[in-house]
């Protein structure tokens, strides 16, 4: 095994980790995945210095420093100002969305997670992998009932074939 799958793995069950807290919030695990791509995708923007395509109120620091008591409500409005973008990539990637998660301290801890995860800092070069492995998680989750799951093209895109590149989505 190598560091890189390793690291991969690691990422994987610290993410899926996460579910629980989604699941006590009444989450499904259809919904599991989707409300981990969209905050980790901001984090990923924040990472590579690409968030500058996104209005400051968008940013992944707005969540992070987001009164606990509002943050669920500016979680929503960045979903629909993502999904309303002029940028047609963040637009698609963000089409419809909107949260499952009930509770802004249910999102506070899911945001506080994925700050403190070294998720893109490792050795990690293939965020695809770690999706796969979150979709194969879900699919095989007894609790869930899942098996399937639907990938918006969108995403696909932007995952590619190899290490993902923002700049090319945004």
């Amino acid at each position: 095994m190598t560091v890189s799958e390793a690291s991969a793995r690691d990422v994987i069950q610290e993410l899926w980790a996460l579910c629980d807290a989604l699941r006590d919030d009444g989450v499904t695990a259809q919904d599991y995945l989707t409300e981990l791509t969209y905050l980790v995708f901001l984090k990923m923007l924040s990472e590579q210095g690409h968030e500058n395509v996104l209005p400051k109120s968008a940013r992944w620091d707005a969540l992070v420093n987001s009164p606990p008591d509002d943050a669920l409500a500016h979680y929503s409005e960045t979903l629909a100002t993502l999904a309303t973008h002029t940028d047609k990539n963040v637009a698609a990637i963000f089409a419809n969305a909107r949260t499952a998660v009930r509770n802004s301290s249910t999102l506070m801890r899911i945001i506080g997670a994925i700050q403190s995860l070294s998720w893109y800092t490792s050795d990690v070069e293939r965020i695809g992998d770690i999706y796969e492995g979150l979709l194969e998680k879900i699919a095989t989750d007894r609790k869930s009932g899942a098996g399937q799951y639907f990938t918006p093209r969108a995403l696909v895109d932007c995952l590619g074939s190899g290490p993902i590149d923002v700049s090319a989505v945004i």
